[in-house]
């Protein structure tokens, strides 16, 4: 079996206060990409329009394989998650198992207090 090539790479969009709003990987031009969610295509188009093409997209690490890009954008996403942030990731439903099971435990834990009121 041959080896996977390190073409990959994990980036960011930020927006204007450089807050980080969508955490991906790729290789080539991906990161510059338009075709996403409407309401992702729709914040790329006004800040590409706002800042320039590039200034948008930071690319986060390098000369990576797909499965080591895959293993570290879920845990940027998993982390800026845990952290609060308001990620088009998580609007358009790519949830990760960790986060799927954060958000299945804050669920149950806001049930278990709402009952502990009544």
């Amino acid at each position: 079996m041959r080896e996977e090539e390190p073409l990959y790479y994990v980036y960011t969009h930020r927006d204007k206060n450089d807050t980080v709003r969508y955490i991906g990987r790729g290789c080539y031009g991906r990161a510059w990409a338009t075709d996403r969610t409407s309401a992702h295509r729709r914040w790329m188009v006004a800040q590409i329009l706002a800042r320039g093409p590039c200034a948008h997209v930071h690319i986060e690490t390098f000369g990576l394989t797909k499965s080591a890009a895959e293993t570290i954008e879920k845990q940027l996403i998993d982390g800026a998650i845990r952290g609060g942030a308001d990620l088009f990731n998580v609007r358009c439903g790519q949830f990760t198992p960790i986060v799927r099971a954060t958000i299945k435990r804050r669920k149950q834990r806001a049930a278990w207090w709402a009952s502990r009121k009544t």
